[in-house]
């Protein structure tokens, strides 16, 4: 299978490469040889091959079946005997049933006191970018914590008023966040991604009354989720384990604040060696002046009771230098270190550090230069120890990533058992582990690089190079202690976009426990910088022997997804023919995912080439359908040639297409596109094919006026989208019922709008399901092959006693109570009313309340939107809504059908 590229030189000439299916690298081929009989893989050797070459010395024949019988439902066609080789090959490059790690879970042991743990920690979590100028918000915090991340730092500053607590990077043009915003950000989705404890470290710069505002604010906000200590100097910290979804406060006690204040004008105003964050602290305590330095009367004492309560894990400023620091007391505490200040104190007091960090917590953070939200090696921390190693998410670059793949152990939890040789003294001499002279080597990693793909898909073919397709290369390297450090590259395959490398790479390990591998590709440039195409890094601790699938990731860290497939799995659904002649029901459908577009453009241009007719760019699905009805056309011209995929096994990509078309277009199971032709013939009705037409509401408005019933006729078997014009900037809607009268299946509104007609959208119902069966008046022919029509004189059907939407000739009436003046706790009405129905199953009863005011509008005061035919006669509680159910406004009402 092939398919030409072309590429633009100097503006006249075309460059033509051919793109071809890569194929297996030999050593696949000839292991595939090895595990098969007359080129078949049957489960037995499945099975074989499952223990023997991918070390999974657990695996059963009921696993290999499982392996089997999901290929099976992703792949859609299996030789039902087992893997051919281009099937092997696939289940080799799936990366949930074949990845790289360990599906473990959290199995590390979570009973131990929380010293002995790394925790995936953040550095002022609040900014949006760099350090200076950002934006303070709550989606980054909100973001770490659905990344994994259990450390959250904010910074609290007094506002300009001095009144209220705000978030942001004292000293610079960042611009502030309320406290309790991130608070509630915080308590909703700090178990998102993992039920163990998160810390919050406070860097706080307020006045004893903004303290016991923080306090209060804390205390409504986490409630039972907060954790305290019931006793005043902890001997111990507790473990993960016996702290899942609480949420501890790591900050300085208030006392010690004043401490500093009163010790500060003996000390210089801060030496080189004192941290940034430190530095910036004092800064704003000297601001406040001698007036602030108090005794403490009892209401003070009170605050400090309240806000020293909150605190669960205690930091402070050590006086003296480091050696003074890192004395190990009774009483376990927090130490803060920047990364200048860690480096410096590894030279001469390594050992202390990792004694130090065996009971008590070392938070490291980026110096103050890093304005630019740039990171360091986390690696010196770690091999040192520190469980708090913080980094700036903002950043996205190596010591990020490397941080990330900490993290992937222990099933992403957000907290990696430090290794034993880390908590235990080595011997008599009280000397511990040194990762500047670490041990002999304890095992080896062979890496072999075998192929690279789904490049093709996720960037346009110019992205890497203007003038012909990229030329990949790899580069594999270890993260860990000094001696492990090591960097290796493939060479470069140029021009493919499916490059084969089959390269090996040896690395010794002196310490595995804390080892990283970083794999990053990249495409070679005559310039000199390569340019990026994926990265990942992987715990070595928890890497899987055997041949994986390895997914890479955006500098961000987010994975590429060049496959719904691999999205949505099975939950997606596949239809069996390009042209279904009936949609399935709802009912066949449960659980499932349906795309519905337009086919490709590329397939659309392959076939049109291929019948030898002009092709022309077409307009989106919405931009075509804005315009006039005299525009509309249909697609039946397209449809006359066929994709060759319609003879290729598993959906695989035809000769005609560019790769990855033809699996693209098998996802679609409802198909939508621009037609041609006037409106007449858009609406005409296929008994071989059904399908998507999408009009605009003046599209639909303009079509309703002369072919209304050729509109419905066409959604008896057709499905109709309608959707807002262009102009409703504000998000507003439209009228759903003049789509719906005319059986338009998808009405589509603009769900941040809000007022009367998303209302009625909400007041739809059959149970909240999402579905509601249209009155099958919409679905039957009359005599004559007559339709419903929404604007004829109808007879009325019932008459509801109790205002009503739904076709015109039940519009027509809005009603009204009288006023109740200064009546607040409960108005009384007592007032019926009569609507004569045409058109029950199409009505909803419209019920708002408003205040009366004199002056200006009414003032809003709730409303809910019902179902007619699924009202309840007699006398009924209604709640009202505002954008969410009141907890406790509700009308008390009687229905009666006469």
């Amino acid at each position: 299978m092939s398919y030409r590229q072309h590429f633009k030189v100097c503006f006249c000439f075309k460059r033509m490469y051919r793109f071809r299916e890569a194929e297996p690298p030999e050593s696949i081929k000839i292991l595939f040889e090895q595990y098969s009989e007359n080129d078949i893989m049957t489960i037995d050797h499945l099975h074989r091959f499952l223990i023997e070459v991918q070390g999974e010395q657990n695996a059963s024949k009921d696993s290999a079946q499982a392996i089997f019988n999901s290929s099976h439902k992703l792949l859609k066609f299996l030789p039902r005997k087992g893997f051919n080789l281009d099937i092997f090959i696939r289940y080799l490059l799936n990366d949930d049933q074949n990845g790289p790690l360990r599906p473990l879970g959290v199995h590390h042991d979570m009973s131990a006191p929380l010293a002995h743990y790394f925790l995936y920690t953040s550095h002022n979590t609040y900014l949006t970018g760099n350090q200076v100028n950002s934006i303070s918000s709550i989606e980054p915090i909100i973001d770490a914590l659905k990344r994994g991340v259990r450390v959250i730092e904010l910074d609290l500053w007094p506002n300009s008023k001095k009144d209220d607590v705000e978030v942001r990077h004292g000293g610079t043009l960042t611009r502030p966040v309320e406290l309790l915003k991130c608070l509630y950000a915080i308590k909703e989705n700090a178990f998102s991604a993992s039920e163990y404890p998160v810390v919050i470290t406070f860097e706080d710069h307020l006045k004893e009354t903004l303290q016991a505002k923080v306090a209060k604010m804390v205390t409504k906000a986490f409630g039972e989720m907060l954790y305290r200590n019931d006793a005043e100097n902890l001997e111990e910290f507790p473990s993960p384990g016996s702290l899942k979804r609480r949420i501890l406060i790591s900050t300085k006690p208030p006392k010690e604040y004043l401490d500093d204040e009163s010790s500060m004008e003996r000390e210089d105003s801060q030496k080189q060696g004192s941290s940034d964050e430190e530095q910036t602290q004092n800064t704003y305590k000297k601001k406040l002046g001698a007036t602030d330095k108090v005794l403490l009367d009892d209401d003070e004492d009170q605050i400090f009771l309240e806000y020293r309560s909150l605190i669960s894990i205690h930091a402070g400023k050590p006086k003296g230098g480091i050696d003074d620091s890192l004395v190990d007391t009774n009483t376990v505490r927090r130490l803060s270190l920047s990364e200048q200040e860690l480096e410096n104190a590894v030279k001469t007091y390594g050992a202390a550090i990792i004694r130090f960090t065996q009971r008590n917590l070392l938070r490291v953070y980026p110096k103050g230069m890093r304005l630019d939200s740039s990171n360091y090696d986390p690696m010196l921390g770690w091999t040192h120890g520190a469980q708090m190693v913080a980094l700036n998410m903002q950043g996205h670059a190596k010591f990020l990533w490397i941080m990330k793949g900490m993290f992937r152990a222990n099933g992403g939890c957000g907290y990696v058992k430090k290794p034993d040789f880390l908590l235990r003294v080595g011997d008599p001499n009280n000397r511990v582990f040194n990762p500047s002279a670490p041990p002999p080597v304890q095992k080896f990693l062979r890496v072999t690089v075998y192929l690279g793909e789904g490049w093709s898909r996720e960037f346009r073919h110019t992205h890497f190079d203007r003038f012909s397709p990229p030329d990949f290369f790899v580069k594999v390297a270890i993260a860990g202690v000094p001696a492990d450090v090591a960097r290796k590259e493939t060479r470069a395959i140029e021009d493919e976009w499916l490059p084969v490398w089959d390269e090996s790479f040896e690395f010794s390990l002196r310490v595995p426990e804390l080892a990283i591998l970083r794999i990053e590709a990249l495409e070679y440039d005559t310039t000199g910088v390569p340019d990026f195409g994926g990265q990942t890094c992987l715990p070595i601790s928890e890497l899987r022997n055997g041949i994986r699938v390895v997914p890479l990731n955006d500098k961000k860290g987010n994975q590429y997804k060049h496959l719904i497939t691999q999205t949505f799995e099975d939950m997606l659904f596949y239809p069996q023919s390009e042209r279904l002649k009936e949609f399935h029901s709802p009912e066949e459908l449960k659980y499932r995912i349906i795309i519905s577009t337009k086919p490709p453009k590329e397939y659309l241009k392959a076939k049109s080439e291929k019948g030898n007719k002009p092709h022309k760019e077409n307009d989106s699905d919405e931009d075509a359908w804005a315009k006039a009805p005299s525009d509309l056309t249909t697609d039946q011209e397209v449809d006359t040639v066929d994709c060759d995929s319609s003879r290729v096994e598993d959906n695989d990509d035809c000769e005609s297409c560019p790769p990855g078309v033809c699996t693209y277009k098998s996802l679609i199971a409802i198909h939508a596109g621009k037609p041609k032709g006037g409106l007449k013939e858009a609406l005409k009705v296929e008994l071989e094919k059904v399908r998507r037409l999408s009009l605009s509401e003046q599209a639909l408005e303009k079509a309703t006026s002369s072919h209304g019933t050729d509109v419905i006729r066409f959604t008896q078997r057709n499905i109709l989208r309608v959707y807002p014009k262009g102009t409703r900037l504000n998000s507003s809607n439209y009228n759903p019922l003049i789509g719906w009268m005319h059986g338009a299946q998808m009405v589509a509104f603009n769900m941040q709008g809000y007022g009367k007609y998303l209302w009625l959208m909400h007041g739809i119902s059959n149970g909240g399901c999402g579905y509601v069966k249209k009155p099958d008046f919409l679905m039957k022919l009359g005599p004559d092959n007559s339709v419903f029509d929404p604007k004829a004189k109808l007879q009325v059907k019932k008459t509801l006693k109790v205002g009503i939407a739904g076709v015109p000739a039940d519009c027509k009436v809005m009603k009204e109570t009288k006023t109740k003046q200064d009546d607040w706790p409960s108005p009384v009405w007592d007032e019926e009313f009569i609507f004569p129905l045409t058109v029950p199953e199409l009505a909803l009863l419209r019920v708002e309340v408003n205040e009366h005011d004199i002056s200006r509008n009414d003032d809003f005061a709730g409303q809910t939107c019902l179902p007619v035919w699924e009202l309840r006669p007699g006398i009924r509680a209604i709640s009202l809504f505002d954008r969410e159910e009141y907890n406790s406004v509700r009308l008390l009402m009687r229905f009666e059908f006469i």
